[in-house]
């Protein structure tokens, strides 16, 4: 890629669209705070309605990535808008400027990271189709080269191309869980078509991890020498984190759910198969024989898994509000960014015996914050924090988890050593080191 002239980075995908803000999004926002701070000019994809008056469109725009479901299409519209664009062959897209003084919620504030918006209308549902339907071919992003845009940039694999010369396409692979575990409800078939959509044509691929981009050759041996490795920072707004050092501000979240510093030990993420909750759950109960430190978990809920595991009265699953019959026990239901971050500052420790990951940032955000971290020793979790957690060697086994809990919930010196080498560990993914890789493999194109 020629750096002489200003390169133009547009950023694609579907994880803005989602009310449930997963480890994607977040890397996402990471993403392009990162590219925007190594000099490149950066544009979000977007899919409003289209209209001439540009304030209307960008005011459209704007309420799409606010509330995306409620501006959904339904399924005759959108596959109407798919047939549209596959006879045509073309796309109607029209950039428009940001407006620094828009005012909106803080889950948008990532949005001054962009100089631009390049509107689609319905592109990401005409990519939803193509994904879903076998004979269809990848949608092509060709039109980007007609507004400047350099560089095509996913999130995640998407079943894309960019037939354009001028258009380089960088695609994102996390893992490749959903083809190597039943753990996942995704669809793999979807997700085969948009990975091997991302290693047929794309430029350069980018994963998360060594363990990432080897599972991902062993797969598709085609994209060995297009794979980089980059480390992704830990995601988190400077604002939020400076507030929830906050004395007053942490007092106020601890007291809101009934709480006491180092009085508890902490989950925050999906509650699903993969997560091994319902083995946390039980090996917490084995030790914790009074409920002077409480295991508190907090995110969305599978309503399966919880069923198939006797999780729905401590999960809050059916009732009205949440909470648990077991007081050792307690589901704080979703919980905002700044809550997060103050929970974490004050709990005795982060319990995380996930079974399989593809990076493994909640524990990062855990040792950021100075929590000891209890993870698992598989999958990309060792590669990330080497020493610097205690590390199950057996997620599966409720007795070792149980050990490990005990000698956390006891040995203070213990959780001392592990908040320092956490804090140490961290420094590893700063936002400046990301940033950097990054740049790097954009020089590369």
């Amino acid at each position: 890629m020629n750096q002489t002239t200003r390169p133009r980075v547009l950023f694609g995908g579907t994880e803005f669209r989602q009310q449930k803000q997963r480890g994607i999004y977040f890397y996402a926002k990471s993403a392009i705070a990162a590219v925007r701070a190594a000099g490149y000019d950066t544009t979000l994809l977007t899919e409003a309605r289209d209209n001439e008056h540009k304030s209307l469109l960008l005011s459209r725009i704007y309420h799409t990535l606010h509330d995306p479901v409620e501006h959904r299409p339904n399924r005759p519209r959108m596959l109407a808008r798919y047939l549209e664009q596959r006879v045509l062959r073309r796309h109607f897209a029209r950039e428009v400027a940001h407006d620094a003084e828009m005012l909106t919620e803080e889950h948008l504030w990532f949005l001054r990271n962009f100089s631009s918006f390049l509107n689609v209308p319905r592109i990401y549902d005409t990519i939803d189709l193509a994904t879903r339907l076998p004979f269809s071919p990848p949608v092509d992003l060709s039109f980007a080269a007609d507004h400047g845009q350099n560089v095509v940039f996913t999130t995640a694999p998407t079943h894309v191309r960019a037939r354009h010369r001028r258009v380089k396409l960088v695609q994102t692979v996390h893992d490749v869980i959903p083809l190597q575990v039943t753990l996942q409800s995704d669809r793999p078939d979807q997700f085969f078509r948009a990975t091997q959509s991302a290693v047929r044509y794309s430029d350069m691929l980018l994963a998360m991890s060594e363990y990432t981009r080897d599972r991902l050759v062993d797969l598709f041996p085609q994209a060995a020498g297009r794979v980089k490795v980059v480390y992704q920072s830990i995601p988190a707004d400077e604002r939020l984190l400076r507030l929830s050092e906050q004395p007053l501000v942490q007092q106020a979240v601890l007291s809101k759910f009934g709480l006491s510093a180092d009085q508890y030990c902490f989950y925050i993420g999906a509650i699903e198969p993969r997560k091994n909750i319902h083995r946390l759950i039980t090996a917490h109960q084995v030790v914790a024989k009074h409920a002077d430190c409480p295991l508190i978990l907090a995110g969305p809920v599978n309503k399966r898994y919880a069923a198939d595991h006797g999780m729905r009265e401590q999960l809050g699953v059916g009732r009205r509000s949440p909470g648990p019959s077991d007081p050792s026990t307690r589901y704080i239901g979703y919980v905002t960014e700044i809550e997060k971050l103050c929970l974490l500052r004050n709990a005795r420790f982060f319990a995380f015996p996930t079974l399989s990951e593809g990076f493994g940032i909640p524990v990062l955000e855990a040792q950021t914050l100075g929590c000891p971290v209890l993870t698992s020793n598989t999958s990309s979790i060792p590669e990330v924090v080497g020493s610097s957690a205690a590390l199950i060697e057996d997620p599966y086994s409720v007795e070792e988890i149980a050990s490990r809990l005990q000698r956390l919930l006891e040995d203070g010196e213990y959780r001392q050593q592990l908040r320092r080498d956490g804090l140490v560990n961290a420094q590893r993914f700063s936002q400046q080191s990301f940033s950097s890789q990054l740049d790097a493999a954009l020089r590369e194109l």
